[in-house]
């Protein structure tokens, strides 16, 4: 979530950020309604100032004032209520309108209207070449017999798979895999919730953008949960609300969970096979640092990843 603290200080350049995510996302309505929000506080003090200058007049008032004194009360009182109402009216407005601006982008991120215009750092391996034309994970899932994507389908629809035997084995051991790579570095290792709050989904940016996206789960008569996306969402989460003392940081936590995610609007994009499915499973990692320690913390999670990848043979970049 940004600071609109600093947004509201730093406006121009705030804008000039965003244009890197395509638009300035609601700056100026962002503006406006600091502005607005500051008249309506300024106003609702000066009712209530007048309201408890009153009321202590009150206290010592003659008979023949206190009835003028009152009718006065209840007039104020009755504009304090407005004034509130209007102001929460405007703040709600304000938290809408600042849960849909993207974190604003580092300075140095490149420009661009794609992932066509993504700057290439690193290339770690060869992509190999072969004598024979080569098979995808698809086909040779059939041959081996260790995906069936049509058994899956038949019973919960598209994009949802089995996996069989070897498979299985194979996607049981690469989890194992990177959880024991991540607790031999020292990471602490949770595993989360699956379903969480609506204010979870929210405190990770889930929410509202991707609301479209989760599967929700409908309590009776309560509140309701969300499948999580990514085991970002209940981890990020772990310490809310709470106060770490500096000394603790940097904090490292590694969880594997399983994912949940609709994928709704992902029309045209690939879809074949194991790609962009409704259940996944995944190891994730997460970091809590001062903002002075983020870039190296992330680039050690950038190293944690790359290294997985070497170790299991896969070219990357």
């Amino acid at each position: 979530m940004n600071d609109l603290k600093w947004i509201e200080a730093h406006s121009e350049e705030a804008k000039r950020l965003l244009k890197k995510r395509g638009g300035d996302f609601g700056i100026d309505e962002l503006l406006a309604l600091f502005v607005e929000r500051r008249k309506l506080i300024i106003a609702s003090e000066e009712l209530k100032s007048q309201r408890n200058q009153i009321n202590e007049i009150l206290k010592t008032a003659a008979k023949s004032q206190i009835e003028q004194r009152r009718d006065e009360m209840k007039t104020l009182s009755v504009a304090v209520k407005e004034s509130d109402k209007a102001l929460g009216e405007v703040e709600a407005k304000l938290s809408a309108l600042s849960l849909t601006i993207p974190n604003l982008p580092r300075a140095d991120v490149p420009e661009g209207a794609s992932a066509h215009d993504n700057v290439v750092t690193k290339v770690v391996g060869d992509i190999p070449t072969f004598s024979f034309k080569a098979r995808d994970h698809v086909e040779l899932g059939s041959i081996t017999d260790t995906i069936d994507l049509a058994r899956a389908a038949k019973i919960s629809g598209a994009r949802f798979a089995f996996l069989k035997g070897a498979g299985a084995r194979l996607n049981r051991a690469l989890l194992q895999f990177f959880c024991d790579f991540h607790a031999e570095k020292g990471d602490i290792e949770l595993v989360p919730p699956f379903m969480v709050r609506e204010q979870a989904m929210i405190g990770t940016g889930q929410f509202p953008k991707f609301v479209d996206q989760a599967f929700k789960v409908v309590q009776e008569d309560g509140e309701p949960y969300y499948l999580i996306p990514t085991a970002e969402a209940p981890v990020t989460n772990f310490l809310a609300d709470e106060i770490i003392d500096e000394l603790a940081l940097p904090l490292r936590y590694c969880a594997y969970s399983p994912c949940f995610r609709s994928e709704a609007g992902a029309a045209g994009q690939d879809t074949r096979g194991l790609i962009r499915m409704h259940q996944f499973e995944k190891v994730e990692m997460v970091r809590f640092a001062r903002p002075e320690d983020s870039m190296a913390e992330l680039d050690m999670m950038v190293q944690r990843a790359s290294t997985m990848l070497t170790m299991l043979e896969l070219p990357h970049r």
